[in-house]
């Protein structure tokens, strides 16, 4: 995947279809979409939560190689989010933070990010399912950050990716993507934590 760049800026009909826009409102509240947003496992994992979550919407962004700055107030991605954020949700899926692997303000960069998404939404309990990154030894940092955030906010829970077939399963580091195996099962476990 080095090298290439790929990007997400969908509408996923929840029956598996998928459009560029605006996303579309909901019909009812009982049928309000999920919001999912990242890098590269987002872009991935979208196909999966589409299929898992029908007939419920999946809105969002999402973009291969995305540091949390690019969804700054001043960042390419956060415009491109912003509308998916217009509407009642029934939660915010947020999976990134291998871009960020050496970055000592991604804590603070996390929290920030979060209640701005909460508040763009004008949702101040909105659910935020924050997507543990791979268990690898580079990811450490990051990992306890999300760990951190999430005991930090009673509205918000963490999906572990841990146990989940990597994309090169022979690789002892260096992975940070899930097999469409793994993307299946973490799909569902999702799922669960956006229904619980």
């Amino acid at each position: 995947m080095t090298g290439r760049r790929w990007r997400l800026a969908l509408i996923a009909l929840g029956l598996g279809a998928a459009a560029c826009g605006r996303p579309v409102l909901a019909p009812s509240a009982a049928r309000a979409p999920i919001a999912l947003a990242g890098q590269s496992n987002a872009v991935f994992l979208w196909p999966f939560v589409v299929q898992a979550a029908a007939p419920i919407a999946i809105v969002g962004v999402a973009e291969d190689g995305s540091s949390i700055a690019e969804w700054g107030v001043t960042g390419a991605l956060w415009p491109q989010l912003v509308p998916a954020l217009h509407q009642p949700l029934r939660a915010f899926v947020w999976w990134q933070g291998e871009s960020d692997k050496d970055s000592r303000s991604y804590p603070a960069d996390l929290v920030t990010f979060l209640a701005r998404v909460r508040s763009e939404a004008n949702s101040p309990r909105l659910r935020v399912v924050v997507c543990r990154v791979v268990d690898d030894p580079a990811f450490v940092a990051l990992r306890l950050a999300q760990a951190a955030y999430v005991e930090g906010d009673a509205q918000s829970v963490l999906v572990s990716s841990d146990g989940l077939e990597r994309e090169h399963p022979d690789w002892l580091s260096g992975s940070a993507h899930l097999s469409p195996a793994g993307y299946r099962l973490m799909a569902q476990r999702i799922l669960v934590a956006v229904f619980a």
